[in-house]
């Protein structure tokens, strides 16, 4: 669920997302826009090395593949090892709606049924 992942408001400076310890220690941050969805995914590590402090956080948020409930786990695999972003957002076929947050590490957990 997307709740399982941290997330920050795009307009928010970096310098705050790296203060707050959920989000500024995770491997993947949700950077969320105004309407309550992801606009994408962000390592705090990796912005932390820009040094720009006072960049907000949509500056460092990269896209995340769509995947829809209906695809193989074996598929979004091999999409996500392929894709320059680990995390995707899984969508209902028919209305679009985001049922989800997956990343390469909980599919392989599924498929070879540990907890995730």
């Amino acid at each position: 669920p997307m709740e399982d992942f941290p997330q920050v408001a795009a307009d928010v400076p970096l310098g705050e997302v790296l203060s707050e310890r959920k989000a500024g220690t995770a491997r993947h941050t949700l950077v969320m826009g105004a309407d309550g969805l992801p606009l994408g995914v962000m390592s705090c590590g990796s912005a932390a090395l820009s040094g720009a402090m006072e960049a907000r956080a949509q500056s460092f948020a990269r896209a995340m593949q769509t995947f829809h409930t209906d695809m193989s786990a074996w598929r979004v695999l091999a999409d996500l090892r392929r894709s320059s972003t680990p995390v995707a957002d899984v969508r209902e076929k028919g209305t679009g709606r985001i049922v989800g947050i997956v990343t390469e590490q909980s599919v392989v957990a599924r498929l070879f049924g540990e907890p995730v």
